[in-house]
């Protein structure tokens, strides 16, 4: 919230300022991405980018957003131009082979997606705990359940209370039929953070599975 209201006074104290309309799609997707926001905050990410991109066109950031919010919508095609055009001309930054790595993934081309992870891991370890997990999505896709977690347990290791990861590894227990490690996980995620609600649908999953779909139904 404080990120999405500097950036808002940023754009409105300079409205021709390109890196502030990025600024604030960043803060709208960030918000959405990790569970906290719904569509209006996907339609205020996308104004800004637009914006961000008649103030510069050749800015890399927004231009990768932009492929981001493609690839959310369905828009395939269009997503892996932008991709390419971006790998070609800036194939040294680090979140351009994530979101490539997301958009092979999602066209089913799991090698070549945990290629790109490696990539952009390569490039910034800093941020190897999201990769990680991005990397264990892929293994679960190829029902590789064990190597899916090695890398939740190296990603966990770095950071311990991260939420998307302790998500996937609920998930990752409930694969393995062990639902009441997987409801005592994700149960946790949501206790740290009630806005955050992108543990629920896999909480849901294990109580239909052990026969409560009442409360599965209340949550969802």
């Amino acid at each position: 919230d404080r990120a999405r209201t500097l950036f808002a006074n940023v754009t409105a104290t300079d409205p021709e300022y390109a890196a502030g309309w990025c600024g604030l799609g960043i803060a709208e997707l960030q918000y959405v991405r990790h569970g906290f926001g719904g569509q209006i905050h996907v339609m205020r990410a996308r104004r800004a980018f637009d914006e961000a991109l008649r103030l510069d066109p050749a800015s890399t950031e927004a231009n990768l957003y932009r492929i981001y919010m493609l690839l959310s919508r369905g828009e395939k095609e269009s997503a892996r131009h932008g991709i390419a055009n971006l790998l070609a001309g800036a194939g040294n930054d680090w979140s351009v082979h994530m979101v490539a790595g997301l958009a092979l993934r999602g066209d089913g081309m799991y090698d070549e997606a945990l290629s790109q992870f490696s990539r952009a891991l390569k490039l910034n370890p800093a941020n190897a705990a999201i990769l990680y997990n991005h990397r264990a999505r892929v293994y679960h896709y190829q029902n590789q359940i064990e190597l899916a977690g090695d890398e939740l347990e190296k990603g966990l290791a770095l950071e311990p209370r991260h939420p998307l990861l302790r998500t996937s590894s609920g998930y990752q227990q409930m694969r393995l039929g062990n639902l009441d490690k997987a409801i005592e996980t994700l149960e946790s995620v949501i206790a740290d953070d009630a806005s955050l609600r992108i543990a629920v649908p896999t909480l849901a999953i294990c109580y239909v599975q052990l026969g409560e779909r009442k409360k599965a139904a209340s949550m969802i």
